[in-house]
């Protein structure tokens, strides 16, 4: 996670955001699905791409099945402004980067900022929405602590028993990593260098799953299911004021 230097820094992005907000929709629709898959012939980027399914079942510590279905994890560079080493290792900290999510619009920039078609499955999402009266924006520029409430695909308002609820942790950066992917599908090695330079504002957000809670962390005696996410659900989206009662 990457900090402002300044308060000022701080204000004037958070300005350029807010601004950026003025046309996001109240309430999308999930177009597509996706899950990682191993493509062994694109050296260096396994587990990077995914691969379109109808559904996925998810709960707090991530999507079933999924890598990064997890409680914690070592930190990385993601964490290094924050984190040093402790006895010589890196300390564990909470997982957080459950679910990557895009919009139409995202895809669309990255295709035309790199010349070349960027598709769900090579951008390597996990969940399309598009806005349920069909606007273009971009999910990247949704602000971190926002919620997507998930509500059953003939949702007219939110629910207030959803199948999922999920926070936003923050706007998924482009990295070289995903570049690769990219560039090998096209065979094109600047392709490499021009997403990570050019797809920064867009790349889409990393969401971290708050309901339903995994089994394993239940209360005794409490049944637990994983949430269905399919194609076709509703999708409010909710931003909070910050107070608590």
């Amino acid at each position: 996670m990457r900090l402002h230097e300044t308060i000022d820094e701080y204000i004037a992005q958070q300005a350029r955001k807010l601004e950026a907000l003025r046309d996001f929709p109240e309430q999308g629709v999930i177009r597509g699905c996706y899950v990682s898959s191993e493509h062994p012939e694109q050296k260096g980027v396994k587990y990077a791409l995914t691969t379109e399914v109808p559904y996925f079942d998810v709960d707090c510590r991530g999507i079933i099945g999924e890598r990064h279905r997890r409680v914690s994890r070592e930190s990385g560079g993601r964490e290094r402004p924050i984190y040093g080493k402790i006895n010589g290792r890196r300390p564990i900290v909470k997982e957080k980067r459950h679910i990557f999510a895009v919009s139409p619009e995202d895809l669309n920039v990255c295709s035309n900022v790199l010349g070349v078609c960027v598709t769900s499955e090579l951008l390597g999402i996990n969940i399309l929405i598009e806005a349920s009266d069909g606007r273009p924006y971009s999910l990247a520029n949704i602000p971190r602590g926002a919620y997507l409430i998930v509500g059953d695909e003939n949702a007219q308002e939110c629910p207030r028993t959803p199948i999922a609820v999920f926070e936003v942790y923050g706007q998924q950066l482009p990295c070289a990593t995903m570049g690769a992917a990219i560039a090998d599908y096209y065979q094109d090695q600047k392709l490499i260098r021009k997403f990570v330079e050019k797809a920064r504002n867009n790349r889409g957000s990393i969401l971290t799953v708050e309901y339903p809670v995994a089994k394993e962390d239940a209360s005794e005696g409490v049944e637990i299911v994983p949430a269905r996410i399919s194609v076709g659900n509703t999708v409010f989206f909710k931003f909070p004021t910050g107070q608590i009662e």
